[in-house]
């Protein structure tokens, strides 16, 4: 019985999930008879450069075509459908990458087609070619006979030579997104006729990081341990070695409370059952990452994750502080990218970095912030200022403050209407001024006798 990846690989450009783009291009190419004589695909693995090269086959040589829709059911489908086809030649380049393997190429591709119309050879993985294979393809390349396609398929094209660049046409294969492959999966048990939890297709996508095929192989084999019964969530953890999401929240729980007892148990705990150290740290980077970005932009809408799950993650993002989760997340990182745990593949000393990162990291928790300490320096400038000692002044700066500020007294509010008129005292009569003259002027001439008579004249 062939597997759930092999029985619902991609037959044509209408089964084609996600690469929307390069399959309208092929399909106008073919329409318009505007066939190229090289093809370059390139993405990660597992997301159907190798499908749609056999999709792209299976149209040049339909007996029907070549068409945008291969019947499927000719002689040449069916062949090319099953490998077997003497005109559609595949190539592993990572295990015929000399240039004996391609000077043999270079003499097969004048030889007409056996049976088809075209003869097509497909090199997946073409950047393990050496540079004198590169060099030996490039004028076939460049210049090769009418009936002759070359589908390249590759998953690092940096280490691809411009000038092979130069003469193909290239098609960008993007990564799935885990709707795309919840939404695959479930049409495939639906296919089936399997029952499954909702949440049980979220970690499978998860672990598949963005391959279809990976997505479609690791499915199988949980349905395999399912058998008959349901597929669930705790099925998926078991089978794919995936700790349960509440350990990653006890975890993170852990830290936030400065409890070092708990969080070397469950490393500890991990550890015992075999668990991969350094994915669960990778799983707790993108959690604190996903945390980060939901404390920051709450309606963000982009983050590829169940409704449950953010629901948690909001929750965990109010008890965190911002500065702490930068924190968290440097020094785990610094840790998990560190060159020395690449190349070491004992269990045992990952554990041992992974729980000095964690002390490390206790450490700066601990540590007082920079606004705080900045805060500490302007009371203790304030305090020698005055003359006070800091935490006296402090003390009665508390004390000065009232535990319960007393309400106000109400305050009568008086109208214009209710405010008595004051009476203003009356203005001097003239004849009362003309007296107050009178006497100022006789006080002036009593003031000049007196100086008169000391000094013997008035003006001295």
């Amino acid at each position: 019985m062939a597997s759930l990846a092999v029985k619902y690989r991609p037959r044509d450009f209408s089964d084609l999930v996600g690469q929307v783009h390069a399959a309208q291009s092929l399909k106008n190419a073919i329409e318009f008879k505007n066939i190229g004589h090289a093809y370059l695909f390139y993405g990660s693995r597992g997301v159907g450069k190798t499908s749609t090269a056999r999709i792209l086959a299976k149209a040049l040589n339909c007996e029907k075509g070549p068409t945008t829709e291969p019947c499927g059911v000719c002689s040449h489908c069916i062949e090319i459908t099953k490998g077997t086809s003497m005109d559609v030649i595949e190539m592993d380049a990572a295990s015929n990458r000399g240039i004996d393997h391609i000077r043999d190429l270079r003499e097969n591709v004048w030889f007409a087609p056996m049976r088809a119309r075209y003869k097509i050879y497909i090199i997946d993985e073409v950047h393990m070619l050496t540079t004198e294979s590169f060099n030996a393809l490039l004028k076939t390349l460049e210049e090769p006979p009418s009936h002759v396609v070359f589908i390249l398929a590759t998953t690092e094209m940096h280490k691809i030579p411009e000038t092979i660049l130069s003469r193909c046409q290239s098609f960008a294969f993007r990564r799935f997104s885990l709707k795309e492959i919840q939404a695959r999966l479930a049409f495939i048990l639906k296919e089936e006729k399997k029952e499954y939890e909702e949440e049980a297709l979220f970690p499978i996508a998860e672990k598949a990081d963005g391959s279809m095929r990976d997505a479609i192989s690791l499915l199988d084999q949980v349905a395999a341990f399912a058998g008959k019964e349901k597929m669930t969530v705790a099925m998926v953890g078991v089978v794919l070695g995936i700790p349960r999401q509440e350990l990653f929240f006890e975890f993170l729980d852990s830290i936030r409370n400065r409890n070092t007892k708990t969080a070397f148990h469950i490393i500890h705990t991990l550890s015992e059952e075999g668990q991969n150290l350094r994915r669960f740290i990778w799983d707790v980077l993108t959690i604190v990452k996903n945390i980060t970005v939901l404390k920051e932009i709450p309606d963000n809408a982009e983050l590829d994750i169940s409704p449950s799950l953010r629901d948690e993650l909001v929750k965990q993002g109010q008890a965190w502080d911002s500065r702490e989760l930068m924190a968290f997340f440097d020094t785990l990182f610094a840790m998990y990218s560190s060159p020395s745990l690449y190349t070491s593949s004992r269990s045992s000393e990952v554990r041992i970095a992974f729980e000095m990162a964690l002390l490390d990291l206790f450490d700066k928790l601990t540590r007082p912030s920079v606004s705080a300490l900045l805060s500490r320096l302007k009371g203790l400038e304030s305090a020698l200022s005055s003359g006070m000692p800091y935490e006296e002044k402090t003390a009665a700066s508390q004390k000065s403050l009232p535990e319960k500020r007393e309400a106000a007294p109400e305050k009568t509010v008086i109208t214009s209407t209710t405010v008595p008129a004051v009476p203003q005292p009356p203005g001097p009569t003239p004849e009362e001024m003309e007296e107050a003259e009178s006497r100022a002027l006789l006080e002036r001439e009593f003031m000049a006798e007196e100086v008169d008579t000391q000094t013997g004249s008035m003006f001295g």
